[in-house]
């Protein structure tokens, strides 16, 4: 009898977006400190009695468990590490547009540190409301710069928005909270 044995990968991740896939998983995209950016299988998560549902929120930062198998990973445990603990309008708007940016810009499986620890940083910031609209503009570069592409500085673009939208070839379709440009 042949054994296959699944690999298993233990990393922090960040929830960039998730889509109801069958009756009761999601299909997860998240950015993981070990692998960057990927996409998964959360089996059962959408059940009223997953004790994985309520970590998997956008913009949940959590500890995870991935079992790799022959199509996407199995996401097979999750922890919370961070969540938002009040929800405004503003701080959800700008969560939003930072995971749709920070969704359309990355590559899959291209892991990066300093990516990982300013995403990180810019969310810790956004639930807690301590990062200025201009600050979470100003991380959004680094990360954009951190990606190989130029300083927002360095273009005709007038926000973050703006410059992702041109480099996307599309509009940005969450709230446009860093839409307006710093003064």
């Amino acid at each position: 009898m042949h054994m296959t044995t699944h690999q298993t990968v233990n990393t922090e991740a960040i929830v960039l977006n998730r889509k109801a896939f069958g009756e009761a998983d999601w299909v997860m995209t998240l950015y993981t400190k070990a692998s960057g950016k990927l996409t998964c299988v959360a089996k059962g998560a959408r059940k009223m009695q997953s004790s994985k549902r309520a970590y998997l929120e956008l913009g949940s930062e959590i500890s995870i468990q991935l079992i790799q198998s022959h199509g996407l990973p199995i996401l097979s445990q999750a922890t919370l590490i961070s969540s938002p603990t009040e929800y405004t309008a503003q701080n959800t708007k700008a969560l939003f547009q930072v995971l749709e940016i920070i969704h359309t810009l990355t590559p899959e499986q291209d892991p990066s540190d300093d990516i990982y620890m300013e995403l990180r940083h810019i969310i810790r910031g956004i639930h807690t409301r301590t990062l200025s609209h201009t600050t979470i503009s100003h991380l959004l570069n680094t990360i954009v710069t951190l990606l190989g592409y130029s300083d927002l500085a360095d273009t005709p673009h007038k926000s973050i928005t703006e410059y992702v939208e041109t480099i996307a070839d599309r509009p940005m379709h969450a709230f446009s909270y860093l839409t307006v440009s710093a003064k």
